[in-house]
């Protein structure tokens, strides 16, 4: 099946994105499978879910819950981390403990995708978890990063850089997680 990605306002819903159309395009394939994993700003402003694809699963990182509308819209998970430069310092075990919170429920088989990953600007908060994402799928770190400063906002090449780096060995950082499940279902090989 064909998702149609909606045409937004981008002065409405911050950074809105299908990353992997961003992914496909910079690596000139396709690599992630279309409509499944967006990046956002937040929803105050959304409409409706057709806005912003449509997500069965959204990933809350600001540290206020979303509109209840929002929160109908899809399974709704709230990780709240307050936005500073330490959001970028994976290797702080604050930022470590909330990454492995994160990425434990995307792994989870029960949170459908597609998935909508959002904080305040959809690109500081989300901009660690979606590049952490994006390599635990194997998307090489020159894309990771590049994909990152598509964002509208003050953006970091350094500190993206910083994060990456500092996540180190995936399957150590993240030990108590199925790596493998969760990266066939980031490539859409399984449900």
């Amino acid at each position: 099946m064909i998702r149609q990605v909606p045409i937004i306002d981008e002065k409405r819903i911050f950074n809105f994105r299908d990353v992997g159309e961003r992914i496909n395009g910079l690596m000139g394939q396709n690599y992630l499978p279309l409509g499944q994993l967006f990046r956002c700003g937040r929803l105050d402003n959304a409409l409706s879910a057709d806005e912003v694809g449509q997500p069965r699963t959204i990933i809350n990182l600001r540290t206020w819950h979303d509109l209840p509308e929002h929160q109908a819209w899809a399974a709704y998970h709230h990780f709240p981390l307050s936005n500073t430069y330490q959001t970028y310092h994976t290797c702080l075990p604050h930022v470590h403990r909330w990454l492995n919170c994160v990425v434990q429920t995307v792994a989870g088989s029960e949170q459908p995708f597609p998935l909508l990953v959002h904080c305040t600007a959809g690109k500081d908060r989300t901009g660690v978890v979606v590049a952490t994402l994006l390599a635990i799928a194997g998307v090489p770190n020159e894309v990771i990063e590049q994909e990152y400063l598509l964002s509208d906002g003050r953006v970091s090449l350094p500190q993206i850089q910083s994060a990456l780096l500092e996540l180190g060995d995936l399957t150590y950082y993240f030990r108590h997680i199925d790596l493998n499940h969760l990266r066939l279902r980031l490539l859409g090989q399984t449900g």
